[in-house]
Parts: C-alpha cells; structure tokens; sequence
C-alpha cells in the first residue's frame, strides 16, 4: 500500500492511499490532518475513506513533510 500527502483542489493539506491513478482521501475533511500523526497514533487502521481524488487534480507533497529526523546510512557501497 502506498500512502501519500497531498494538497486537496480546495487547497487544504490531507493524506490518503495511492490507487492507481487515484487517491482515496483519509485524512478528516474538517482537519485536513497529517499522515505523520496518523501513524504517531497507530491510528491507520481506523481510518475511513472519505473522498477520491484523481492524481491529475492534487498536488502531491513530500509522504512526511516534516519529518523529526532523517537517517541516512551508507551502506550502498562496496569497499
């Protein structure tokens, strides 16, 4: 499953799950809401699907964009 931000076309931030060419909208649609605190919450498997959108009219944000830390190793390299 593929999760992804998004800016909603009545300009509001939400998050939802990537279906195709589509994204089903799980965020709250009188919060908006970040998929960040969602998983802060364990809260992904109560959330309600409440709107699909086509790909083509959001605007996709970074999956987490701000992220408290980001981790890096370099281990893609032989020696």
């Amino acid at each position: 499953m593929r999760y992804v931000s998004f800016i909603r076309p009545d300009g509001v931030p939400s998050f939802g799950r990537l279906d195709k060419a589509r994204i089903i909208d799980l965020g709250d649609p009188e919060a908006g809401g970040r998929l960040k605190d969602a998983i802060a919450a364990d809260a992904m498997g109560d959330l309600v699907d409440n709107m699909v959108h086509e790909l083509d009219d959001v605007r996709l944000l970074p999956p987490i964009p701000e992220p408290g830390k980001i981790l890096c190793i370099g281990l893609n390299y032989i020696n």
